[in-house]
């Protein structure tokens, strides 16, 4: 390899590399509800929230001044009541009548502690109400009775004999669907109805991952809004992010890599939102800060409209789908439209189906090969069997090309392009000669494209997939994050800090893929002829730190391309038959015994072209002989 060969190949791998770090790119919004970035954060923050809410009023006076009606609220007994199915429990406090605790039941953090998503430390509600005496009201700040069933807590907060105002949560027998209502009796002319409730929200997403990375990379903020349907705030994005609505929001997600909190609105009474989301410095416990600030009608109290449900739990493509909410599947992310639909319709539901059958899923995922592989097996073979044809025909005219060269005095590497030219030409007549073309290999390369749907929706699958979640597999104890078989005593620039051995094994089973299938091809020259052995450690790079499902998928799908491609080979394809038939055809071309066939479009095409370069040839070296004669 010469010295501009080997600087191709190293730019090309730098620029490769560059481009696969970034190969999970965040899907673009809609032109239409499109986040606005600010430059400043909520006024409203968590911590000052809890703060407030946590002062003790020890003044009678200053109480009744500054709450009026509401002051006896503002003291009693703090209480924590609990409410569980099979799937959540979520504890309240009867101060403020809210959420202070969830936890999932079933599902554990990578170290096997409990799966908290909210707890007092980070999470924050507030609800200020703005009353006819230019009062502001926090009811999450007063104190409420309570009415405990089976399923159902009622917090109860009465000014006067038939004016109250009522929290109700009730939580079905299992799932991760709260209903949650607000509702008021008697309070029309204490609160301004004609104006906004404003509930914020904010939580500390907590890490409950083993690659923080991974779980920063996909925490966001998704929502819903009537006009323009699925958004999210832009991702992966560290620095403070913000958006304001002003249309009907259906619900906003505060979203991790696998869990969300989701609040839903079926009336689609939220008028307004502003959202913002940042990660925290030096805090690997949070994944994510979030903030939601929700404006709806405080009429709503007394029309029975304040009717909303909180998602509290795993971002699982079945169960966010079994909601019937619009678009909430969406949470879980399965690449840009055109491959998240392929992978919604096709890789899902094959999945589900074996789902039903096995439960270990690394053998699901051997199975989910092996099925992929057998419907692309036609466009396999016929990849194939176009790359064998192209090697024959380049074997078969390889000494003739040669002789013509030579002949020709066109044997340097460094030709001219009229050079280049003329060699083309020669080519493609020679290969008229077995009745083909030079683009003949264009045909063994289309049905590989129609395979790369496959591969990238595999690769957007697999990292967002709660099913690997903690699922063990051989040496992995996680298929859903790396596994790592060594930790590394320094972070290589783009590999990490660990060593996967899935990782390894699919580099491996890659590069045998490429010789095996550089056996059935034309010899290529210069730097192109290392392409193949390039992008596999690429991918090696770019792997390690990826799901090892993810990794395995592609191992095995290696092995089986492999077994296949040696299948047809034996079975399907005899190469000495194939040769037989070119050279047949080339001695009747010769001949002139060939019956006539019509040219196709395309060929009268090229042949025009090469005609016209021919001509242009001529004419310049006709010029250059006229120019010497003067």
């Amino acid at each position: 390899m010469d010295k501009n060969g080997l600087t191709g190949i190293l730019l090309m791998f730098l620029l490769l590399m560059l481009y696969f770090q970034l190969f999970s790119p965040t899907p673009t919004p809609t032109e239409k509800g499109k986040e606005k970035q600010q430059k400043q954060v909520l006024p409203q923050r968590k911590d000052d929230i809890n703060k407030a809410q946590a002062q003790i009023f020890d003044d009678s006076a200053k109480i009744a001044k500054l709450f009026g009606d509401f002051a006896p609220l503002l003291k009693g007994k703090e209480e924590k009541i609990v409410l569980e199915n099979k799937d959540i429990k979520v504890t309240f406090q009867t101060k403020g009548g809210k959420i202070v605790g969830a936890e999932l039941k079933k599902y554990k953090t990578y170290n096997q502690k409990p799966l908290i998503l909210i707890d007092e430390k980070n999470n924050a509600f507030s609800l200020p109400i703005k009353t006819t005496d230019n009062r502001t009201i926090d009811l999450y700040q007063m104190y409420y009775q309570t009415k405990v069933e089976k399923n159902k807590i009622t917090f109860k907060a009465e000014i006067a004999e038939g004016k109250y105002i009522e929290q109700i949560y009730e939580l079905p027998e299992k799932g991760f669907l709260l209903s949650y209502q607000i509702k008021s009796k008697g309070l029309e002319d204490i609160f301004k109805t004609k104006e906004n409730a404003e509930l914020y929200w904010a939580n500390d997403l907590p890490n409950t991952e083993l690659d923080l990375v991974q779980t920063r990379y996909y925490s966001t903020i998704n929502y819903y809004t009537k006009k323009d349907g699925y958004n999210f705030l832009s991702w992966p994005n560290d620095a403070l992010t913000s958006t304001e609505l002003k249309e009907k929001v259906e619900w906003v997600a505060l979203k991790q890599k696998f869990f969300s909190l989701i609040f839903i609105a079926p009336n689609n009474n939220i008028n307004n939102a502003r959202l913002a989301h940042l990660t925290p410095d030096k805090n690997d416990a949070i994944s994510k800060h979030t903030e939601a600030n929700l404006q709806f009608s405080i009429a709503d109290f007394t029309t029975d409209k304040a009717k909303f449900k909180l998602y509290i739990g795993p971002n699982d493509y079945k169960i966010l789908s079994a909601t019937k909410v619009k678009g909430l599947e969406y949470n879980v992310y399965l690449g840009w439209s055109f491959i998240s639909y392929f992978t919604e319709y096709l890789i899902i539901p094959l999945f589900m189906l074996l789902e039903m059958f096995f439960t270990s899923y690394g053998v699901i995922i051997i199975l989910l090969v092996v099925v992929v592989k057998t419907i692309l097996l036609p466009l396999t073979y016929r990849s194939y069997l176009a790359m064998a044809k192209m090697k024959i025909m380049n074997d078969i005219l390889k000494p003739e090309l040669d002789e013509f060269k030579i002949k020709n005095d066109l044997t340097d590497k460094t030709l001219t392009m009229e050079q280049n030219q003329k060699v083309q030409q020669e080519q493609l007549r020679l290969y008229q000669e077995l009745g083909s073309s030079p683009f003949a290999a264009m045909s063994g390369c289309f049905p590989l494209l129609l395979q790369m749907p496959f591969l990238f929706a595999m690769f957007m699958f697999f990292p967002n997939a709660i099913e690997f979640r903690q699922q063990s597999f051989l040496w992995a104890t996680d298929l859903s994050t790396y596994d790592s078989v060594m930790t590394l005593p320094f972070t290589i620039p783009g590999y990490g800090s660990h060593v996967s051995l899935f990782t390894i094994l699919m580099t491996v089973s890659t590069l045998a893929v490429t010789y095996f299938t550089s056996q059935g091809q034309q010899q290529m020259q210069g730097p192109m002829k290392y392409m193949g052995y390039i992008f596999p450690i690429v991918f090696m790079f770019v792997l390690n730190t990826y799901p090892a499902g993810l990794s395995f998928y592609y191992l095995v799908q290696n092995v089986v391309s492999i077994g296949q491609q040696q299948f047809i080979k034996a079975y399907f394809v005899d190469e000495s038959k194939i040769r037989q038939k070119f050279q047949d055809y080339k001695a009747a071309s010769k001949a002139g015994t060939l019956p006539k066939k019509k040219k196709s479009k395309f060929m009268e095409l090229m042949e025009e072209a090469q005609r016209k370069a021919k001509e242009q040839q001529e004419a310049k070296a006709k010029g250059k002989i006229d120019v010497k004669k003067k």
